[in-house]
């Protein structure tokens, strides 16, 4: 090839989206691969002692993947687990969080997700016996 002479490159089918998938990160849709995800919220205040106490529900041959997520405890210190839910007892999906009182945890936001239920199942919350705890998180559908 001479100096300056331009070559022809071709790109694998799905390359069109490199440039969306970070360098343009919007906050209506983020990519897995090709597949444009919207990102979805919930939130709930679970009482103390609660086990499985309901955040998302869940979606037919769906996983939910969390992407970023905060929870602060109240008046007393507990603990937090995030848990797939089916029908019957929850299996954890995350380590256990202390929360201190009135203090909380948070994940900033990961592309990847930080953890995901089984496909088929919703996303719940396991506290400890301290006091309510306020979760908020930012999920996709898998």
């Amino acid at each position: 090839m001479a100096l300056g002479e331009i070559q022809s490159t071709t790109f694998l089918a799905g390359t069109a989206l490199l440039g969306q998938i970070y360098a343009g990160l919007q906050s209506s849709v983020i990519y897995d691969g090709t597949t444009a995800l919207t990102p979805k919220f919930a939130l709930a205040n679970i009482a103390a002692s609660t086990t499985d106490g309901a955040l998302v529900a869940a979606v037919a041959s769906k996983k939910i993947r969390v992407l970023t997520w905060i929870a602060l405890a109240a008046a007393t210190a507990t603990n937090l687990t995030f848990t797939s839910k089916p029908a019957g007892a929850g299996s954890a999906i995350s380590a256990l969080f202390a929360l201190g009182i009135t203090n909380g945890a948070a994940q900033g936001f990961s592309p990847i997700g930080h953890f995901e239920t089984v496909a088929g199942q919703g996303l719940s919350v396991t506290t400890g016996a301290g006091s309510t705890v306020g979760v908020q998180v930012v999920y996709v559908e898998v």
